[in-house]
């Protein structure tokens, strides 16, 4: 960062002066602006667009809620899902039926 006496001194050493001094800051802009650019690209890639791996994404890049309706089950997790629901489910039913009849104890 120039100092506002240094960019008196420029000023005082006339029109030329000056004109190669917001040259030389533009070119530095410029290239800050490239960098820049280069690190905020570098910073968005993720095994989606690139052949980066998917254990160096980052949770939150990715972090979006579901649908409604949606799982975070795998099929195979689903299905086993569904599997214990009806197994309890009917073990429920056949504990109802027992009580009815008056015996709490499952056949043997």
């Amino acid at each position: 960062m120039l100092s506002r006496e240094a960019i008196l001194a420029v000023y005082k050493q006339g029109p030329e002066a000056v004109v190669e001094l917001v040259g030389r800051l533009s070119a530095q802009l410029d290239a800050v602006d490239g960098r820049v650019k280069a690190l905020e690209d570098r910073h968005t890639l993720n095994s989606h667009n690139s052949s980066k791996p998917p254990s160096t994404d980052s949770d939150f890049v990715f972090a979006r809620p579901l649908p409604e309706g949606a799982s975070h089950l795998t099929q195979t997790e689903e299905f086993e899902n569904q599997e214990r629901q009806e197994a309890g489910r009917t073990a429920r039913a056949q504990r109802r039926e027992l009580e009815v009849d008056g015996d709490t104890r499952p056949d043997s």
